[in-house]
């Protein structure tokens, strides 16, 4: 029987929006992160959905 070394991954990949638009808003996250940890116990609601980046 042959030993296979497997290793993680050093870092996770970034969240990518589950559909491709142009003019996503994936860039904005640094900058809301803030807000958020802020407002953690409450509800994202992001109406037009776009490529659910953000809310993701």
């Amino acid at each position: 029987m042959a030993l296979e070394t497997v290793s993680a991954p050093a870092e996770p990949a970034p969240l990518r929006p589950p559909l491709k638009w142009a003019g996503g808003k994936r860039w904005l996250v640094p900058y809301l992160r803030p807000l958020w940890e802020r407002h953690s116990r409450r509800r994202l609601v992001e109406p037009l959905c776009g490529g659910l980046a953000v809310a993701l």
